[in-house]
């Protein structure tokens, strides 16, 4: 069926239309119309672009002609994306435009969200970042109201490719990992394969390679499973990537050759131009500069075709290093100033300062949208207590003509009776007692009404200056965060020295008063997990003072024992912080420290009132430490610090904890618990740490139901094995 109805509009492209051959056709109805969209797609995907613009054209003359609007609408958003991947960005910005008229004015929000996309991904295949990422705001915003997650999921998917661009890596995971989260729930396979390669990348552009391939492999499942050529070739190809910058080139040409067997069968000329890059890079690394230039030069060309100014860049940045390497410096020093050139364009501080422009007003403008509502609420309650006092009004006057009907009533029966007239002027009295009530109880609504205008205009200018405080606050909190993560351990150094690890790590106020801590002095390994009094700054200094201490008694001093490393601290920090003079200072540390002797093979644990959960063979134990923090309120009778000696088998799991984990409330102001803890850790200690990792994230936001977090949370899980050759299990 398909294949006929493919014949049927190659006919169309060839042949003028007109009501007679479209009736000889047999195109007579929408439905059949319809299938026309299905073999645009397939036209799409041989990457034959001019063929498939032109079908694309004949088919909008064949729906103006039937004078199906809606389908007319979809097969321009395909012939605007079809000038894109042409690199005719102006005439796709103009289809586009276009559209985006004819939508705001059928009122369809839906597919006005999905033109402003293309409108957003146009730009910034130009370039152009700060104005595309300006029409993604205005999509998400659309979406949000919809509450359409698959809409969202892919801006935030975009506006994340943007921020790694524009090398802001940190930023774009940040995006990915919120696309990722709704395409899961909505069990998005395609979703999730796309995020998860641009994770990848950007681990990989961190050079954290380790954390590329895993994600990497993952992707690789979920494309797998629905056969994905796309994706699986752009797995293979991120993995040739990696092998040549980590120098295993043994491994490059497996991969490279997986991937050009996947593109080739999907027939996708953008990616072998991808892949033409690789085979540059490969014999770059091998220092075959002439065969680098060969590829480059083919992957330069195809790329100027589709005009895609970023991979331009990189393609003339990598040809000018290729002509180094041979030292042809003049060929070097042309290709690198055009090099410069685009990649100026792209990443100019104007531009990365609109960029970020655009992304404050969006939040800017949200807020500014809310505090509109709230004022128009307030002018509608003004409104009605004007029309109550109106009514008042109203009412007095009608009071008043009462009265004088009432008077003339009475003037006229005077001759009757003096008693009924005396009656009468003591109730008029009373009734024009009552309208002067009426008359003060309108000049106090006044009065109130101008107090209320004089106390919005002192609320605005508290707000201005309020709002203003608070951006400088939040800024140096921001650059305390900064300061306080490079006292962190690096995640390199956390790959280095254990077998396998995982990291929950998430302030409450930007600043935390939960640290952790490593430092290796020869053969022994010192890990700690603190959680200090307080959060935020206060919690903060304390973690800082915590940290110093630590190396002071450590790497200085060099005390091995945990027992003693912890006595050391609790005088230090009662010297530090005076406590012995003042009462009133009780700022303290509960803190757990784990030395391993990776000689022996041998662990020791000592703590103030953290305990550390260890698993080995199968078996969960919980060494609980000692119940008294360092520093603080000493009690009566002083406890001394006590280490507990741990044999390591030939595998040993490690769980050092704060409380801000299973202290966390959600709506109902119920923990998650300690039990729900260890018991998730001993369904999943054998599976990978990131796995465990992303396991108990998923059951922290689960749990919590956006209720405001409660306090620090740190959570170090590593996995050890013996050093010893001679260790049997």
């Amino acid at each position: 069926m398909r294949t006929a109805l493919r014949h049927v509009l190659l006919l169309l492209m060839l042949l003028p239309l007109n009501w007679g051959r479209i009736w000889a056709l047999g195109i007579t109805d929408s439905v059949q119309a319809a299938q026309l969209l299905d073999s645009i797609e397939i036209l799409q995907q041989t990457e034959d672009l001019p063929s498939t613009l032109k079908f694309i054209e004949r088919t909008i003359e064949l729906y103006d002609s039937l004078n199906l609007t809606q389908l007319r609408q979809t097969a321009e958003l395909q012939r605007g994306a079809t000038l894109r991947s042409m690199g005719r960005h102006l005439d796709a910005l103009q289809c586009f435009t276009d559209l985006l008229r004819e939508e705001e004015e059928s009122g369809d929000s839906l597919s006005k969200a999905q033109v402003l996309t293309h409108i957003g991904a146009t730009y910034r295949h130009k370039g152009d970042y700060p104005t595309a990422l300006k029409h993604y705001h205005q999509a998400l915003s659309i979406y949000q109201t919809l509450h359409h997650n698959q809409g969202k999921a892919s801006i935030y998917n975009n506006i994340g490719i943007i921020h790694l661009h524009t090398e802001h890596v940190d930023k774009a995971l940040e995006f990915y990992q919120k696309a990722y989260e709704l395409y899961k729930i909505n069990n998005n396979i395609k979703g999730i394969n796309i995020v998860l390669l641009n994770i990848g990348e950007a681990y990989s552009h961190k050079h954290d390679y380790t954390s590329a391939l895993k994600y990497y492999d993952l992707a690789l499942e979920y494309a797998l499973q629905i056969n994905d050529l796309d994706i699986i070739g752009n797995i293979y190809l991120e993995a040739a990537r990696l092998n040549i910058l980590e120098k295993k080139l043994r491994w490059v040409l497996p991969s490279l050759n997986l991937a050009i067997d996947a593109f080739k069968k999907r027939d996708s000329h953008s990616r072998l131009t991808e892949c033409e890059v690789i085979y540059g890079e490969y014999y770059m690394a091998l220092n075959k500069p002439q065969q680098a230039l060969s590829h480059l030069n083919n992957a330069l060309s195809m790329a100027k075709k589709t005009n895609l100014l970023p991979m331009i860049a990189s393609i003339t940045l990598k040809i000018s290093q290729s002509y180094e390497q041979m030292g042809n410096t003049a060929k070097a020093l042309e290709y690198h100033k055009q090099h410069l050139i685009i990649h100026d364009s792209i990443h100019n501080s104007q531009h990365l300062h609109s960029l970020l422009e655009a992304e404050l007003s969006y939040e800017f403008n949200r807020k500014i949208e809310m505090h509109q509502r709230e004022q128009e609420q307030s002018r509608m309650q003004l409104e009605q207590q004007r029309e109550h006092s109106r009514t008042l009004r109203r009412f007095g006057a009608l009071i008043a003509i009462i009265l004088l009907f009432a008077i003339i009533t009475v003037l006229a029966l005077l001759h009757e009776s003096r008693k009924k007239n005396t009656t009468l002027l003591a109730l008029m009295a009373e009734m024009s007692e009552n309208n002067n009530k009426l008359i003060q109880s309108q000049e106090h609504i006044n009065e109130q009404h101008s107090d209320i205008e004089r106390k919005n205009k002192i609320m605005h200018r508290s707000k201005r200056i309020i709002t203003e405080k608070n951006h400088k606050l939040i800024n140096s909190l921001e650059y305390a965060h900064n300061i306080q993560n490079a006292l962190l351990p690096r995640p390199s150094t956390l790959t280095r020295v254990f077998d396998d690890h995982m990291l929950i790590y998430r302030p409450k106020d930007i600043v935390s008063g939960d640290f952790y801590w490593i430092s290796q002095q020869n053969d022994v390994l010192s890990v700690a997990v603190m959680d200090c009094t307080g959060h935020g700054v206060p919690g903060a200094f304390m973690s800082l003072i915590g940290n110093t201490l630590l190396n002071q008694i450590v790497n200085e001093w060099n005390v091995q024992s945990p027992s003693q490393i912890l006595n050391h601290l609790d005088t230090l920090l009662r010297d530090l912080l005076q406590q012995h003079e003042r009462k009133t200072n009780m700022s303290s540390i509960d803190i757990g420290i784990l030395t391993i002797d990776l000689k022996e093979d041998k662990a020791t644990y000592a703590s103030a009132n953290r305990p550390l959960i260890m698993i080995q063979n199968g078996e969960m134990s919980q060494i609980k430490g000692t119940p008294r923090s360092a520093g603080g309120v000493r009690p009566n009778k002083t406890i001394d610090f006590e280490s507990t000696n741990i044999p390591l088998c030939y595998e040993t799991f490690f769980y050092m904890t704060t409380d801000g984990f299973t202290d966390q409330m959600n709506p109902q102001h119920r923990k998650l618990g300690w039990q729900n803890f260890i018991s998730t850790l001993q369904r999943n200690y054998n599976r990978p740490m990131i796995i465990q990792q992303e396991l108990l994230t998923n059951m922290l936001d689960t749990h919590s139901q956006q209720h405001p977090q409660i306090d620090d949370i740190c959570i170090l899980g590593f996995k050890m094995k013996p050093r010893r050759r001679n260790f049997s299990a």
